[in-house]
């Protein structure tokens, strides 16, 4: 039996603990009270529960075994949390914003955003150009003779009735879609031709005065009356309001 248990621990230190396990095994089945067979029994079996088995057999013999008792012991006493497991991963340290320079891109999308926020003027000129067009589509003038009228004529029947309402085409289709730098005028060209054809038409109402041959004989004066028609009045303002609104400058694109 001596011989069995040297050859067990012999084989228990050498490293085989499975071939030593065996043989203490017949030991312990043989000789149940074997405690040293029992305390290095608990060596070879990988199973806490079974370590525990063999520790508290042996204290079943000896109660007073301190090898047993420590082992048994550590083997019952709870495993304590490590400080990962409470605290978990630590977090990264933010880098100090003092020694990183963080540089912010607007995105393509915030620039679109606001560019279209801001306010266009182009939009009152092309307006502007609308109300022109409409102009023309009323009575510029009214031929009388005395008290009555005798005819109406709108501007789109006379040449530069149709040159305005061309003109206020013109504007629409100019202040809408020429590009111009922020900070500059909108449309400089739609001023530009808003302020001829407003010359120009100022002219043409010179030209419908009649002169009044009958004075110089002593009868009574008859003429055609000037610039009495709505739409020609509604014109002159309009294309004055475009001759300003194309100089409003366009709004400066945020940095």
């Amino acid at each position: 039996m001596d011989n069995n248990f040297q050859r067990a621990k012999a084989l228990i230190k050498s490293g085989d603990k499975k071939r030593g396990g065996q043989l203490l095994t017949e030991i312990v089945r043989k000789d149940p009270r074997n405690v040293n067979a029992w305390l290095w029994l608990s060596s070879c079996v990988n199973i806490d529960e079974q370590k525990v088995y063999c520790l508290k057999r042996v204290l079943e013999i000896d109660p007073n075994h301190n090898v047993a008792l420590a082992a048994l012991s550590k083997l019952q006493q709870p495993e304590q949390p490590s400080e990962k497991e409470i605290l978990g991963n630590p977090e990264p340290r933010p880098k100090s914003v003092s020694n990183v320079q963080v540089r912010q891109i607007p995105s393509s999308s915030s620039n679109i955003n606001a560019k279209s926020s801001a306010f266009q003027p182009k939009y009152l000129t092309a307006v502007a150009g609308m109300i022109i067009m409409a102009g023309t589509a009323f009575p510029w003038a009214a031929r009388v003779y005395g008290q009555t009228k005798l005819e109406e004529y709108s501007g789109l029947t006379q040449a530069p009735g149709i040159l305005t309402a061309v003109v206020g085409l013109a504007i629409i289709f100019v202040s809408i879609f020429q590009k111009t730098k922020p900070g500059k005028a909108n449309s400089l060209v739609s001023s530009l031709l808003a302020l001829v054809t407003f010359l120009m038409a100022c002219l043409w109402v010179l030209t419908l005065q009649e002169v009044c041959f009958e004075a110089f004989f002593g009868g009574a004066c008859y003429k055609t009356e000037i610039g009495t028609g709505f739409g020609y009045g509604l014109s002159m303002v309009s294309l004055f309001l475009a001759f300003v609104f194309g100089l409003i400058p366009n709004p400066k694109e945020k940095e």
